[in-house]
This record gives C-alpha cells, structure tokens and sequence, in this order.
C-alpha cells in the first residue's frame, strides 16, 4: 500500500531525496503524498517541484487514483508553496497538532483531485 521513489540529480546522480504514495487505499482511490529534501543545498532547485509533477502523474494517470492529500507543518512555507502550485488545496488543519523546538504549530491538510489536476496548471 505504498510506492517510494528516490529523487537523484540529473548532472551527477546524487541522491538528493525521496518521493512516496503511502498509506494508499485501493477501494477509495486514494493516498497520502510524502515527499523529502536532504540536505538544505538541494531546495529551492526544483527537485521538489519536479518530484511533485511527476509523482502526481503517476498517481492519476497510472495507478488512476482519484485524490491525493497530504500534511504539512503550517510554518514549512516554500513546501506549502509548492503544494499550490503543484495544484493542491487547503482542506483543514490540526491545530497545534505538531511540536518543534519547544513550539506548537498547526498541521494543514492539503489534497488534490483528479479532475483538479487534469485542469490544472501544469
């Protein structure tokens, strides 16, 4: 119920992250995106974009799931960011549902239907 993709540079083959669908439920057509940059040197590069796109296509066109959602820590803004422009959506969020360095943040959920991706602005 989960696919893991490794994102590697394309000039020297690096691992620069991961990619992933998980916890995928086949009767509902569903799943939960993950995604993950190593080290800081490797964001604002366009891997996550990239990984986003791609990820995405392959959710809809080949695994022809109908939504895919995920959750992101409400401070973690260039990640928000992207997830917009990858064409997800704003659906709730936790509140105070996350703990870093001593501090609470909201946890939003965020998620993207089929028919929002075809449409969307790729």
């Amino acid at each position: 119920n989960s696919i893991e993709f490794r994102l590697r540079a394309l000039e020297d083959d690096r691992l620069v992250g991961f990619v992933a669908l998980h916890s995928i439920e086949w009767n509902n057509r569903a799943a939960s995106l993950a995604i993950g940059l190593g080290a800081a040197e490797y964001r604002g590069k366009g891997y996550g974009s990239d990984a986003l796109n791609l990820i995405l296509r392959y959710a809809f066109q080949e695994l022809n799931l109908e939504r895919v959602g995920l959750d992101v820590i409400a401070n973690n803004l260039p990640a928000i960011r992207a997830y917009e422009r990858a064409g997800f959506h704003h659906e709730g969020a936790m509140r105070r549902a996350v703990l870093r360095d001593g501090q609470a943040h909201d946890r939003l959920i965020m998620g993207i239907l089929r028919e929002e991706w075809v449409h969307g602005p790729r």
